[in-house]
């Protein structure tokens, strides 16, 4: 597949997208082709097909769906052979590319990040961890405004799983976890706005603002050159 994607695209984007993507989704979906197949058709995926717009301009709302139930399915049940670290940057490019030119599955994806991000600290590789992040971070923002109480949900749920992560954890995925906790802030407190009444949100009042006030102090020792969050980490959940 690589050979012929390179050698079709030498000229220019020549290529049949939907008839590359339909052929990958039924590979992948083979339980015997997916294990030889799956990491060569994903780089292609990542380096040949999403980095071209106009390809990525020919994919349908459905394929996009198609896409994201295979690849949500490839990492939570991996075979031996998967490279984890190439999956997680297939599910950024598909997260983030469907968040941008649609609206984006959201019951599937709030499923997928909700249980890859409360299992995300048995997870040993810094970059699978980023990836994961940087996906969250594009679909929250994407979403933020119509589907603000379903995400302050999640981010409620995976909040204190997130959080462990900081101490050891490299700083690009500091970063990324800085910018979960903000967007965190803004869809609770749009505007500073504290109280229901005045447009603040919350499913249980008394637990978002104990984590709200950590995400405070994460927040604000971040701007400090990500100073020692060992005290965070120590108060009670």
């Amino acid at each position: 597949l690589r050979a012929y994607v390179k050698a079709a695209s030498k000229n220019g984007p020549n290529l049949y997208v939907h008839d590359i993507l339909s052929h990958v989704i039924q590979i992948l979906n083979d339980e015997k082709m997916v294990v030889w197949l799956c990491n060569d058709y994903t780089q292609v995926l990542v380096q040949h097909i999403f980095t071209v717009p106009r390809y990525v301009m020919e994919i349908t709302h459905h394929m996009w769906d198609e896409l994201c139930t295979l690849y949500f399915s490839l990492l939570m049940n991996p075979k031996p052979s998967f490279d984890r670290t190439l999956l997680t940057r297939g599910i950024l490019s598909i997260v983030g590319l469907l968040a941008q030119h649609h609206d984006p599955p959201c019951k599937k994806i709030y499923l997928f990040f909700t249980k890859a991000l409360k299992s995300i600290n048995k997870e040993k590789s810094s970059k699978v961890v980023e990836h994961l992040l940087a996906a969250f971070n594009l679909f929250s923002t994407a979403v933020a405004t119509n589907a603000r109480g379903r995400l302050c949900k999640l981010g409620e749920d995976v909040f204190a799983d997130l959080l462990q992560l900081w101490t050891k954890c490299q700083s690009s995925v500091q970063e990324h976890l800085v910018d979960f906790l903000l967007i965190q802030i803004r869809v609770h407190h749009p505007k500073g706005r504290h109280r229901d009444e005045e447009g603040a949100w919350s499913t249980n009042d008394m637990l978002a603002h104990s984590k709200l006030n950590r995400c405070y102090c994460m927040s604000f020792l971040n701007c400090n050159s990500f100073q020692s969050v060992t005290s965070v980490l120590a108060m009670t959940f």
